[in-house]
């Protein structure tokens, strides 16, 4: 049997205010984390399990969750650099 777990990382999102993106001092649009919905982990799921061979009936396992990553600051590379 097979066992596989799979971490996603969710969306990015723009963050509206009245209507319009939020952008930040250097004119950048601001974002927010989103998770991805249980529909669309099913989506993810079936994609895997597709590719993987996944067999339920002989015992093999997926999971797939939401897990938000972390983000590098690249900002002082980019300065070195």
């Amino acid at each position: 049997s097979v066992s596989v777990a799979v971490m996603v990382d969710g969306k990015r999102i723009p963050v509206v205010k009245d209507g319009m993106p939020l952008v930040n001092d250097d004119g950048i649009p601001v974002t927010k984390y989103q998770a991805w919905s249980e529909e669309e982990l099913q989506n993810f799921q079936q994609i895997v399990a597709s590719s993987l061979g996944i067999n339920a009936t002989r015992g093999d396992k997926l999971v797939i969750k939401n897990m938000e990553f972390a983000k590098e600051d690249l900002s002082e590379m980019e300065a070195i650099m």
